[in-house]
């Protein structure tokens, strides 16, 4: 029984190149429909002048808005036994604390 396929038709060797050339033509096919452009109809027409309409310039204002300034509180008190630690912590909270309201005074004072 003889082979009935011939060595000389052999595509599989040229394989690579027909991937690239379906690649290419795939792309090329890609790009030629996200380049088609549709006719504008009365409908597409309409509504682009429609959003035209809304494309004036609205006018910005601004108003000076009174920010109330952050309440300094008490010191929180915090049950720990070490007197020593208790005084870290609490100093460490009250600068915290000054932080948060000095940063908040600087921003009320730009706008």
């Amino acid at each position: 029984m003889q082979s009935k396929k011939n060595p000389k038709k052999d595509l599989s060797k040229n394989s690579s190149l027909y991937f690239a050339i379906g690649l290419c033509l795939m792309l090329f096919i890609s790009w030629r429909v996200i380049e088609i452009k549709t006719p504008q109809t009365l409908e597409t027409y309409e509504l682009t002048r429609l959003i035209e309409d809304f494309d004036e310039d609205i006018p910005v204002t601004i108003e000076n808005l009174k920010i109330p300034l952050p309440i300094k509180r008490d010191p929180v008190d915090f049950e720990i036994k070490n007197k020593f630690l208790n005084l870290i912590m609490e100093k460490s909270f009250q600068f915290g604390l000054n932080k948060i309201a000095d940063a908040f005074q600087k921003r009320a004072e730009k706008i």
